[in-house]
């Protein structure tokens, strides 16, 4: 197909080949548009795509890194290793590479933190109920599959699954190269394949306070049940007017202590900084408003987080 730029007649499914920044471009709808929003020009005379209001997609042509590039294949699984055992030699910022006829069953608890994580086959996190599997890495590049539970099997409740991304500002081979062109930064995930990851849904992810929380109290009294349990985080939202200090608008985040057997009362680690109201307030007119603090759940039992190594050179976490 020639270079050309898109016009209104463009029909669905009608794609084109722009030369200069070698991509292939297809409209992906039908929706009407007019000739002075379809065939502007920007302010050096060129097309610009983020104005043309017909939905497309672009497929970019890719080039080999110097080395060459490695084409993953079909996965086509063979085997099952245990990734206790397939990378027991790996350490710290070594390179790992697996498979596609290969499955690897993540059974640490926590990785070392490797440098970049490239899977072609399939890696799937042990669901086995352990407190913790923890894979730390730079870069994770998904050209096969991924799984951290399924939505038939969901991470179990009491155990945490995380992919920890960690970085190095300031070395040399900092990053990850996909093709020539195509240049990952500090701590990337790169899904060009298939990723899932699926954890236990909470009771209620958002609850309002029932009674008002003073400044110095560690108890939070809510409006209804929760499945909140000791060690989880959840951030209380503010009411009053905002202050001066290093949280003038009296957001707060606190850590849960114990919650009671009906998970309505919370106790917290630490005492609250600030008020947090709960109650009915006049609205003029003989009218009346509820206004209550919520109180959101933040702990998730699967989680993509960011670290940062130790290192001579400057740190990104």
């Amino acid at each position: 197909m020639e270079e050309r730029k898109p016009v209104p007649e463009d029909d669905m499914g009608t794609g084109w080949y722009n030369q200069s920044s070698n991509r292939w471009h297809v409209v992906m709808n039908n929706r009407n548009t007019t000739e002075s929003t379809a065939t502007h020009n920007d302010a050096h005379g060129s097309w610009n795509p983020h104005r043309h209001t017909k939905h497309r997609i672009e497929a970019k042509a890719m080039q080999c890194p110097p080395e060459g590039c490695r084409a993953p294949g079909a996965i086509v699984v063979e085997g099952e290793e245990p990734w206790s055992t397939y990378f027991a030699g790996n350490g710290t910022r070594d390179d790992l590479v697996v498979p596609s006829h290969l499955r690897v069953v993540f059974d640490l608890a926590e990785s070392p933190a490797y440098r970049t994580v490239r899977v072609e086959g399939e890696v799937v996190f042990l669901n086995d109920g352990a407190p913790a599997r923890v894979l730390n890495c730079e870069h994770l590049l998904i050209f096969g599959r991924v799984i951290v539970g399924t939505q038939e099997a969901p991470w179990r409740r009491g155990s945490r699954a995380e992919i920890r991304l960690h970085s190095l500002r300031g070395e040399i081979d900092d990053g990850a190269i996909v093709g020539n062109d195509i240049y990952l930064d500090d701590k990337v995930i790169f899904v060009g394949g298939e990723m899932s990851m699926v954890g236990q849904p909470r009771v209620a992810q958002w609850v309002r306070l029932s009674a008002t929380a003073e400044a110095g109290d560690s108890v939070l009294q809510l409006d209804r049940p929760t499945d909140l349990e000791a060690g989880d985080r959840v951030s209380i939202t503010p009411t009053e007017w905002p202050g001066l200090g290093s949280n003038p608008v009296q957001y707060e985040e606190a850590d849960v202590a114990a919650v009671s057997e009906s998970g309505t009362r919370v106790t917290l680690a630490a005492p609250l900084a600030h008020r947090h109201f709960a109650g009915v307030i006049g609205a003029g007119r003989d009218s009346t408003v509820q206004l209550r603090a919520a109180v959101g759940v933040l702990t998730r039992n699967v989680r993509i987080s960011g670290a940062m190594l130790p290192s001579p050179s400057q740190g990104q976490g």
